[in-house]
């Protein structure tokens, strides 16, 4: 009985707390200052600066977001509230992160360094702080891969110097192994809506892809499903 109440209430915090996210989300990024969004040496757009029309609308989005985020925070918050209060955090600035690079094609490095400091709270649950040291160096050389290969086949840069330091700041979070899992995933995501994409013919040469949502993805499924799936796994 007692189990079951502290489960109740835990979700119910939980989704309370994904609510306020996925609104909080919204404004946020409706009131984020324009030169956070505008790429270095640049001038912010008119449409950045004009405070007459939100950026994203909140409804649908807030809403769409507060679902989001209330099922990955009640996932998450059965593990351990601590390992919550970091993970919740984590996920949250992906989300936003997210949204930036889907308007914009830009994520600002504010909330990429905030992604990296909360990557510290994740190291009590680590077996090692080794872990989070190896999980940087693994993140950085699996997306500078991803980026000479892009060059080398398409002849143009794939990969954004946002994506690997977000990958990065990831490999702090999760160590060396998590962050593989992580890249394996958001790669496949990634195959998937290019396919897509193809058989809806919506997309050219030109055409550019947000990375960060297949991150934000593959970041949750390893948070929520797969976090210490490899304990007792050796590579």
């Amino acid at each position: 009985m007692a189990a079951g109440l502290v489960i109740f209430f835990k979700s119910i915090g939980a989704a309370l707390l994904g609510i306020a996210g996925g609104f909080g989300a919204v404004e946020f990024y409706n009131q984020m200052p324009a030169k956070w969004l505008t790429d270095y040496g640049e001038e912010p757009k008119e449409t950045l600066l004009s405070r007459g029309v939100p950026r994203i609308k909140r409804n649908p989005w807030a809403y769409l977001f507060s679902i989001i985020l209330v099922v990955c925070y009640i996932k998450v918050m059965m593990f351990d509230v601590k390992f919550f209060i970091c993970a919740a955090f984590a996920l949250w600035l992906l989300l936003e992160m997210s949204i930036c690079d889907i308007k914009e094609r830009i994520v600002p490095d504010q909330l990429i360094i905030l992604l990296a400091i909360s990557g510290l709270g994740f190291i009590p649950f680590m077996n090692s702080w080794t872990d989070g040291v190896l999980g940087i160096i693994g993140g950085f050389s699996l997306m500078m891969a991803m980026a000479f290969l892009g060059k080398l086949l398409y002849k143009k840069v794939g990969v954004g110097g946002a994506d690997i330091k977000i990958m990065s700041a990831v490999g702090l979070i999760v160590g060396f192994k998590g962050v593989l899992s992580i890249f394996i995933m958001m790669a496949l995501i990634g195959a998937l809506q290019v396919v897509y994409l193809t058989v809806k013919k919506r997309i050219g040469k030109e055409t550019t892809i947000a990375m960060v949502p297949h991150v934000a993805i593959a970041f949750a499924i390893y948070i929520g499903f797969m976090w210490n799936i490899w304990d007792n796994i050796s590579i």
